[in-house]
């Protein structure tokens, strides 16, 4: 997630577009994505949350999405 420091949590969450950047979050069980939102772990780089196919919570990896 770019820089939020400065932000309120109203105003992240309204453009929250601009502090994700074009990628997508792909479910590590079956590449689907994911049934509401997905939660940033305590390890940079780690995702976690609802797979939208098979409705297990699993990893998710951040995937650039290309134009």
């Amino acid at each position: 997630m770019n820089n939020v420091e400065g932000y309120t949590k109203e105003q992240i969450e309204e453009n929250i577009e601009q502090f994700i950047g074009d990628y997508e979050f792909l479910s590590g069980c079956c590449g689907a994505n994911a049934e509401g939102n997905v939660h940033e772990g305590v390890d940079e780089g780690e995702y976690y949350g609802l797979c939208g196919k098979c409705k297990d919570h699993c990893d998710f990896e951040k995937e650039a999405v290309d134009e």
